[in-house]
């Protein structure tokens, strides 16, 4: 006794329209089928432990990223910005120079770099280290921060080199 499949004579397509119906699910369309599959082959080579990115460079559906250019032994390295010059400077010992607070951006903070510029031409390493700086929002507390922190490296190299 054969045991018929209770969808023969059925399209795949009409089986899925079927299944779709009764699982509450939206039919699917064909170019989804080809899409499981890739999602397949990408599960199963990430899980052999290689990364998603690499899995769709190895399916086909992203292209390998070009190499990062390797540095010659000996190249010249890129000039320091600013900050990393002023930085250098100040561990050598050289006061940096107060930030420009002319704009009216920087109003609110113009007595604190005032306090900070009489601290800093005092010498005065304790206090400069006691002021609180609070958590910077805007580009003047960090303006404030840098010309502090750069200060002190300066005042402690001055001091270290004495």
């Amino acid at each position: 006794m054969s045991k018929e499949h209770p969808f023969e004579g059925f399209g795949s397509g009409e089986i899925l329209k079927v299944f779709n119906h009764y699982s509450g699910r939206p039919p699917i369309a064909k170019f989804e089928s080809r899409q499981v599959g890739i999602n397949r082959a990408v599960a199963a080579i990430a899980k052999a432990g290689v990364s998603e990115d690499d899995a769709l460079v190895a399916v086909g559906l992203r292209e390998a990223p070009a190499p990062k250019p390797v540095k010659a032994e000996g190249a010249p390295k890129a000039p320091a910005g600013k900050r990393a010059a002023a930085l250098e400077a100040a561990n050598r010992g050289v006061l940096p120079e107060p930030p420009d607070f002319s704009a009216n951006t920087h109003k609110p903070y113009r007595k604190r770099l005032e306090t900070l510029v009489e601290l800093v031409q005092a010498s005065d390493i304790a206090g400069l280290e006691a002021i609180d700086m609070l958590p910077p929002r805007s580009s003047s507390p960090k303006a404030l921060m840098r010309y502090r922190d750069a200060a002190l490296a300066a005042l402690k190299a001055q001091q270290a080199s004495a």
